[in-house]
């Protein structure tokens, strides 16, 4: 149930040399869903290997398998995107592994039963949210496309084509994108999609005023082959086209980064807007949430990891701006806290016990912002010392990078040892990213930059781009601990200084650490203050919210938790 992995499948007879050697594939991920592969997987079949800092890539692990001689690796064109295809060839030539790609995925044949493609509807993302017309944008990225000598784009991430065409839709659960292609040329855009999903109503029209034809979905591969045949010179972002658009848009084609990716990661002031104004109601619904947990559970109430699902997409979703939530709510009370993106199941879920620790990370999507945040608490009133002084580390670490300041052209890679700094004096770390970026309105998870161990990422954080910060701590088949707030880069100017602007991070995220799980003499005078002003902040922006009847419980609560701490 995770959301990342690659799978390599040995064909009949080809004997894959592993340490595990009874299986026959191999699955390969990072360290956020190895413990949950290892629960959900028949490990007979499949050895479960780890990706990421210090781990081999999966290219790696394919060489390994496979061993010395000339082989064949088949991977799906239309699915693989073009620099991985790029790095399996790098890294498979040296064992004589030559990557072959298909015209159609195997998988296809043998899935019975496989779903119809998704047929939900297309919506308009007006301009009062999106702050800026399709003709700037499409504007802007001719204007680039000019500059690195290209004259059509294509655009495969489904998060690009609705951010610059201004829709949305419901056709990829927890995130608003419709299935599409966008190919733009120095004199037409085309949208390629289900037509039934654009065709009549407000979205209809939105597309003619803008510019914008629209093409059959399954069109796209030919259509790029007939430009290319023309002479037009495609742009290709190699980390979101996949292999078979590079076979259609040939040699010619220039293979760079997306041109569409910074600018939407740079927030305009009506989507930055829009977001501050989301994370305000969305903390008034996670005050409701949190402090109806807090006392049933510390009341002797029989509450369940999908009660906690249940009863936080309700109160979400009384949000007339509601659309879906962000991802599926991670619902997670002792050990399963250990498993970092865990999905309560029916068969895996637990009653939350006021001994344990219970994580919680949620988000929704609403038509003015996006929110993802993770708390952990405690339902003791004193609780063991080995949480709180494990909680106290993962919030200083979390303080320590929230409160930075950096120059222009920093990257997530030199900024992600600040958070962890704090755990490693205690021993402690985690196997995950410690920041991810996040779209107005779309992915919970964008690029192109991130706050990581991974030194390949040399995107710089720039002002008006929202970001996580998340560090953890997690002890297999105990507990785990996250701490996670979206914060918006902002900009501060030096005039005369070496350093004339300088970035820093403002939390967007308003929803208040539990009291109990911090041990203020762990902490110095300005993390405390950090908190204090903080929290301070949560209930001057949050507590008109929580005005209306039966909003007592959730008040209190967030007064309780608000109120300064005593150096």
């Amino acid at each position: 149930s995770g959301s990342a992995g690659s799978a390599l499948i040995a064909a009949e007879g080809v004997d894959l040399a592993l340490e595990d050697a009874s299986v026959g594939g191999l699955v390969v991920t990072d360290g956020r869903y190895t413990i949950q592969a290892a629960k959900e997987l028949d490990t007979e079949s499949w050895g479960i290997r780890i990706t990421g800092t210090g781990a081999p890539s999966m290219a790696g692990y394919v060489a390994s398998a496979l061993g010395e001689g000339s082989k064949r690796v088949g991977v799906d064109a239309s699915t693989l995107p073009l620099q991985s295809l790029i790095d399996l060839e790098k890294a498979l030539g040296k064992h004589e592994l030559v990557p072959i790609p298909t015209a159609d995925n195997p998988l296809d044949e043998v899935w019975d039963g496989r779903p119809a493609p998704p047929k939900e509807p297309a919506y308009v993302h007006v301009e009062e949210y999106a702050g800026i017309s399709v003709a700037d944008k499409v504007a802007s990225l001719r204007s680039a496309m000019e500059e690195s000598g290209a004259d059509a784009y294509v655009a495969s991430d489904l998060m690009e084509v609705c951010w610059l065409l201004n829709i949305r839709g419901g056709d990829i659960d927890n995130t608003p994108v419709c299935m599409s292609f966008a190919i733009v040329t120095r004199d037409e855009v085309r949208l390629y999609i289900d037509e039934g999903k654009v065709s009549g109503g407000k979205v209809a029209g939105h597309l003619e005023e803008s510019g914008v034809g629209v093409f059959s979905y399954h069109g796209v591969y030919d259509d790029v082959r007939e430009l290319a045949g023309g002479g037009l010179k495609f742009w290709l972002d190699p980390g979101t086209t996949s292999v078979a658009t590079k076979q259609a848009a040939g040699e010619a084609a220039v293979v760079k980064a997306s041109p569409i990716a910074v600018p939407k990661a740079r927030k305009n002031a009506r989507e930055m807007e829009g977001m501050q104004r989301a994370h305000v109601r969305d903390g008034a619904a996670m005050a409701r949430t949190l402090s109806w947990l807090e006392a049933a559970v510390e009341g002797g109430d029989e509450v369940w990891e999908l009660d906690l699902c249940a009863k936080t997409e309700a109160l979400r979703a009384q949000d007339p701006k509601f659309k879906m939530l962000s991802f599926d709510t991670i619902s997670a009370s002792g050990p399963n806290g250990a498993i970092t993106h865990y999905r309560v199941s029916e068969e895996s879920n637990r009653r939350l016990c006021p001994e344990e620790l219970f994580l919680m990370d949620s988000g929704a999507q609403y038509l003015d912002g996006t929110t993802d945040v993770t708390r952990t608490m405690s339902f003791m009133k004193d609780p063991p010392r080995e949480h709180v002084e494990s909680c106290t580390a993962v919030l200083k670490g979390h303080i320590l990078l929230a409160s930075a300041s950096f120059p222009p052209g920093t990257t997530g890679y030199q900024l992600d040892t600040l958070a962890r700094a704090p755990l490693w004096k205690l021993g402690m770390d985690y196997a995950h990213g410690t920041g991810h970026g996040v779209g107005a309105s779309l992915g919970v998870h964008e690029g192109p930059f991130s706050i990581s161990p991974r030194a390949g990422n040399t995107t710089p954080l720039e002002e008006g781009m929202i970001s996580s910060i998340e560090p953890g701590y997690y002890v297999t088949d105990k507990y785990g601990i996250r701490i996670e707030n979206l914060v918006r880069v902002v900009e501060k100017e030096f005039p005369g200084k070496m350093h004339q602007k300088v970035l820093s991070f403002e939390p967007l995220t308003l929803i208040p650490w539990q009291r109990r799980l911090i041990d203020v003499s762990m902490l110095n005078s300005e993390e405390v203050d950090y908190i204090n002003a903080y929290h301070s902040r949560v209930w001057d922006e949050v507590s008109p919210l929580l005005q209306g009847e039966g909003d007592e419980k959730a008040l209190a609560w967030l007064k309780a938790n608000t109120a300064p701490l005593d150096a």
